[in-house]
């Protein structure tokens, strides 16, 4: 793990204790405040902590869609779904000389 990025667990509930559902999307939450000190409002927002990533103020988490009007409307922060990104085998290409 590198450094400035924190591994968390999950159980499938966040720290208020909320069930993640089936409506529940994988969410990239970007802060402009501290990240550890971001925690406790995005969870309370509804946010399901998998992993923070301090040094560039960014957590990856479960949000149900019941709760990510409420995750979006706090003050600096931006949510975007996480989406899975695949390179297809191949060839690699030879690098410009």
């Amino acid at each position: 793990m590198s450094e400035g990025s924190k591994e968390q667990s999950g159980s499938g509930h966040g720290a208020t204790g909320r069930a993640v559902g089936r409506n529940a999307r994988r969410v990239i939450v970007t802060v402009t405040e501290d990240v550890e000190k971001a925690l406790p409002t995005l969870e309370g927002a509804g946010l399901h902590v998998e992993r923070t990533l301090t040094a560039i103020h960014m957590v990856v988490g479960v949000v149900d869609e019941d709760h990510r009007e409420a995750l979006m409307s706090l003050p600096g922060v931006a949510v975007e779904d996480d989406t899975e990104v695949s390179i297809p085998p191949g060839e690699v290409p030879e690098p410009p000389r």
